[in-house]
């Protein structure tokens, strides 16, 4: 059967994060969640903002030759 959980492996001691081992990873992922839903809800004014720049083909040609370097 492929996939599925191995037999032979031996269940972790204490069993549950508890105390101060939980708090890194749990601040880890709630500032992880804050930095996605700040981003998220800045890209409809960031798109709005960059649809009206007007840039040029020579300003693109520009921008794109910098990249490469």
């Amino acid at each position: 059967m492929a996939g599925g959980v191995p037999i032979n492996v031996a269940p972790v001691q204490g069993g549950y994060l508890t105390g101060k081992a939980l708090i890194f990873p749990l601040s880890l992922v709630i500032s992880l969640f804050f930095l996605w839903g700040f981003s998220y809800g800045l890209l409809d004014v960031l798109n709005k903002h960059f649809q009206v720049v007007r840039i040029t083909d020579t300003y693109r040609t520009w921008i794109m030759s910098q990249d490469r370097r």
